[in-house]
């Protein structure tokens, strides 16, 4: 019984993990003007390299960290303070930079919450 709880609770991280990053990937179909990216272009590089770190150290059990949220959050904070300073001024929709950045913190948080559970 314990089994199939512990699967159930993974299966259902496992999910909420694909719909945060399907959640994501929708950015590029919402904007309009693609020159948007450019703007924030280091700053998303380098949340995808972190956020590759930290789940393929997961993934493989090696992840030394013991707080992958502040980690990608550190990640995280640059693209919202130009979202601040800039894309909401710029964009034609700032509002939908506004939630990507949100879902960055949310999937942040479920990751760091797997991680800690040891699910994966």
């Amino acid at each position: 019984m314990r089994k199939t709880v512990n699967d159930k609770k993974t299966l259902s991280d496992l999910e909420q993990l694909y719909e945060l990053t399907f959640s994501l990937d929708l950015l590029k179909n919402r904007l309009i003007d693609y020159s948007t990216f450019e703007i924030c272009e280091v700053e998303l590089k380098n949340i995808a390299r972190v956020f590759n770190e930290v789940v393929s150290g997961i993934a493989n059990h090696k992840s030394a960290l013991s707080d992958v949220q502040s980690v990608l959050d550190t990640a995280i904070t640059p693209l919202e303070i130009i979202f601040e300073n800039t894309l909401q001024i710029v964009c034609a929709d700032p509002a939908i930079f506004l939630f990507f950045v949100r879902e960055l913190y949310a999937l942040s948080g479920k990751l760091n919450a797997i991680k800690n559970k040891g699910n994966c």
